[in-house]
């Protein structure tokens, strides 16, 4: 009898504990017969089967309350963000109250439908995972069209420009070298002294496509809070619009946690697969795979982290895995969709191929845990740490140079290079920042104004340098040695508009308020 009524504990701590982590595997494509998430369901499955041996009469419901509460409050804010701003402890309260409630109204019927509950999410976990394809295979039958007339607009988060990397940093010469062959070889216009407005994805992607400045933090973001599947929306209406109303098709590439969906433009849109997919294939100890599949599931969530995502002794806190996330055959899904294209197209991808963690050599592999765990800490390093951290960097955008030189080959032998429009911009610059005491009070937030007097030149390269580099007919290939920001750039070379002096000349990090401070960039470039 007393084995029967701990399964029936089991079952329910199970449905709060270890079924949200079966989701996650599902929702990050990890494949659950990996050695590590057989360990990581395992320790779950331990800390579960102790609590229901202990968790009996009240206290199970103490657990299963506590538990709950655990898992569903973050997902729940991000839930309600659109309608309401809530505070997590509010919501936590609220949603406490109300499972409180149904507990003494439905008594021991209370534990079912917890159990169909997370049940539900788990299979709702399955269908948005699989309804999301890896890339689609090409299937179609129109021949490469050299007058089409095309538009790429590739963003690549997190890459800095040419004349952005530390010149005293050997790995950062060669990138440097490595970039200026990659668009100079084929006949695009680099801009090496190029700065974004913004030192976020989340600010600087929408205000290039928007076309202006924010006028506070999180404007086209929905406050940069993402939504129950983690996803962060960006508003980029007026760009697609643009596009569409001139007769183009529209295919956006983008990751599945940042999303330009938020469109009227009729568009085709495909999600690329998550990081933990391709890091499972890595070669790697199965002991380092387990401590940052644990770890990204525990970063996952701030509350769940706190909990340790209930892993016995367990805490790693690693950070996605960005650059692992981008299919490594993009270039020749992407080349053959702009082959294949009906009519004239706008393709829009977001690759994060050169954002953090540096965890790629220049061959492509994938270092050690222990070399690249701390990279997406944001705090200011010390030099030694800040010459290794570019050093990978730089590596890494290597590969990623070998990537587009193939992308570029792949479109030169269909004909195309010549006839269609290019734009390969950086979001941000590394924001890997040395630290300096003296100047500043370091902060974690990348974007958050914390200077003690005027801004180290070194810092703000740091944070804003971006690759900017344009392809089109009319416009002349080489370096343009000008400093101004890739918005002013962009508007004047593409869209025939002139910038602001703002828009030119000035970087915005953000006050405790999330109101933008201006700081003028043009002029203390180094030369």
């Amino acid at each position: 009898m007393w084995v029967s009524l701990w399964r029936r504990r089991l079952a329910v701590i199970s449905a709060v504990i270890v079924a949200p982590f079966a989701g996650f595997l599902v929702s990050h494509r990890y494949p659950a017969w990996q050695p590590e998430a057989l360990a990581a369901l395992s320790a779950l499955g331990i800390s579960a089967a102790v609590l229901a041996w202990v968790g009996r009469g009240s206290a199970l419901y103490g657990i299963v309350l506590l538990s709950g509460c655990v898992v569903a409050t973050e997902p729940l804010q991000r839930t309600l963000a659109p309608l309401v701003s809530a505070p997590r402890a509010a919501v936590a309260a609220a949603l406490a109250l109300f499972a409180v409630g149904l507990m003494v109204w439905l008594r021991e019927r209370f534990f079912p439908l917890v159990i169909a509950f997370a049940a539900g999410a788990f299979a709702a976990h399955c269908g948005v995972t699989f309804a999301r394809p890896a890339l689609p295979t090409v299937r179609a039958a129109h021949a490469a069209r050299p007058d089409a007339g095309h538009v790429l607009f590739l963003v690549l988060d997190e890459h800095c420009g040419p004349a952005g990397l530390p010149p005293q940093i050997p790995e950062c010469r060669r990138a440097a070298r490595a970039i200026e062959a990659t668009f100079l070889s084929r006949g695009f216009r680099l801009y090496p002294n190029a700065f974004s407005n913004y030192a976020s994805t989340v600010s600087s992607v929408p205000s290039l496509l928007n076309g202006r400045l924010l006028g506070r933090r999180g404007e086209f973001s929905n406050n940069e809070l993402p939504d129950f599947y983690g996803v962060t929306h960006l508003e980029t209406r007026p760009f697609f619009e643009v596009y569409r109303k001139r007769g183009y098709g529209i295919l956006v590439l983008q990751d599945r946690r940042i999303s330009f969906e938020r469109s009227s433009a009729p568009a085709e849109v495909v999600d690329y697969a998550s990081e933990l997919a391709s890091f499972a294939k890595a070669r790697l100890p199965w002991t380092e795979k387990f401590a940052v599949l644990v770890g990204a599931y525990q970063a996952s969530d701030g509350w769940l982290a706190s909990w340790k995502g209930f892993f016995p002794g367990f805490r790693f806190g690693a950070r996605p895995l960005a650059p692992l996330a981008v299919p490594e055959d993009w270039p020749a899904w992407l080349a053959e969709r702009v082959a294949q294209a009906p009519g004239k197209s706008l393709f829009f991808a977001h690759l994060m191929v050169s954002h953090g963690p540096y965890l790629r050599r220049r061959d492509g592999t994938i270092r050690r845990w222990g070399e690249w765990r701390d990279d997406l800490r944001y705090e200011p390093v010390s030099w030694e740490q800040y010459r290794d951290r570019y050093a990978r960097y730089a590596q890494q955008i290597e590969q990623v140079q070998s990537q587009l030189d193939d992308f570029f080959a792949r479109l030169e032998r269909a004909g195309l290079l010549e006839a269609i429009t290019i734009v390969v911009v950086g979001d941000h610059g590394a924001r890997i920042r040395l630290r300096r005491p003296d100047r500043y009070a370091g902060h974690a937030d990348p974007e958050r104004y914390d200077y003690l007097g005027t801004p180290p030149v070194e810092d703000l390269l740091d944070r804003f340098s971006v690759l900017l580099a344009i392809r089109r007919r009319g416009l002349p290939a080489g370096a343009d040695l000008r400093q101004a920001s890739a918005l002013s750039i962009l508007k004047e070379a593409i869209y025939g508009r002139p910038a602001t002096e703002a828009e030119t000349n000035s970087v915005f990090l953000f006050g405790s308020e999330g109101t933008p401070k201006a700081i003028p960039m043009v002029g203390i470039w180094r030369g």
